[in-house]
């Protein structure tokens, strides 16, 4: 199937679809807004693919009206902790926390290149859900408002997302629900007023601004534009603006498509410790 027919057929199911690069996971680095940019215009669709039939395909889960439990594959090294003990992946964790009855439950269910699992859950009725890394226990993650996951067909790495099971999504369960419901952030001790309605624009203006900033900066000055972008998010990532897995996203799109020397590797070292570097910071303040 062409990644046209890919993007169309999700679109059609009413799930919002965006371009990513060709053979990855990442948006286009001129997509900074993809959340908002996602659609199912068959017209919008067929005109952007016309124009890169080789790009991959991602699900806005947010729009989409989906919660998606992504059981990954543990990273070369990675050992599950105590708790999670003898566990070999995602699935396995998911399959000690499941109740039978849900691990047999049908849902639209892809597989993923690395042997992983994206399995796609409709969030009660009322109800919005965010992302969570390894909230709901190791080698889990969960993508809702906010996430975007990568659409069977797409091919990552020479490899293709493949498509395990066709059934429309089920109820996403209380237990998981509540698992996957990340706690608000805290409020600074002695602080009584709520976030101005005004600054809710402001996070994702921010995120624009900054890869800008790496996509635009000249030969020599590509590293330190990707380490200060990331250690400008890393605040509004601290104060709850924005996720962090967007804004990894979005500097790793930029920095790749600035054509950082030292490859894809390389520019996620440098987000990951200047995010790093910025929230250990902000946690020392608060403390």
């Amino acid at each position: 199937m062409l990644l046209v027919d890919v993007a169309q057929d999700y679109a059609r199911r009413g799930w919002p679809v965006f371009p990513l690069v060709p053979g990855r996971k990442v948006p286009r680095a001129e997509l900074t807004q993809w959340e908002a940019r996602a659609t199912t215009d068959a017209e919008r669709i067929a005109r952007w693919w016309r124009r890169h039939p080789s790009d991959n395909v991602a699900v806005a889960t947010g729009p989409a009206g989906l919660v998606v439990v992504d059981l990954d594959m543990p990273k070369p090294g990675q050992r599950p902790p105590e708790r999670w003990a003898g566990a070999r992946h995602g699935l396995d964790v998911f399959d000690q926390l499941a109740p039978a009855d849900l691990i047999q439950c049908p849902t639209w269910t892809v597989t993923t290149p690395s042997g992983g699992r994206h399995r796609y859950y409709r969030p009660a009725a009322g109800t919005e859900l965010g992302c969570t890394r390894g909230r709901v226990g190791w080698c889990i993650d969960t993508r809702g408002r906010g996430g975007y996951v990568v659409a069977a067909g797409s091919i990552a790495g020479g490899h293709r997302y493949e498509l395990a099971d066709d059934t429309p999504p089920a109820e996403l369960p209380d237990w998981l629900a509540r698992l996957a419901d990340p706690p608000a952030p805290a409020r600074p001790a002695g602080s009584t007023s709520t976030r101005p309605t005004d600054r809710r624009g402001y996070g994702p203006a921010a995120l624009a601004a900054e890869v800008d900033r790496v996509v635009t900066a000249g030969p020599g000055a590509r590293n330190e534009a990707l380490r200060k972008a990331a250690w400008n998010l890393g605040r509004l990532v601290a104060a709850g603006q924005l996720a962090r897995h967007d804004v990894e996203t979005a500097l790793q799109a930029a920095g790749e498509a600035a054509g950082y020397r030292d490859g894809p590797r390389a520019v996620a070292a440098v987000i990951r410790s200047s995010l790093d570097a910025r929230l250990h910071a902000h946690r020392r303040r608060s403390a």
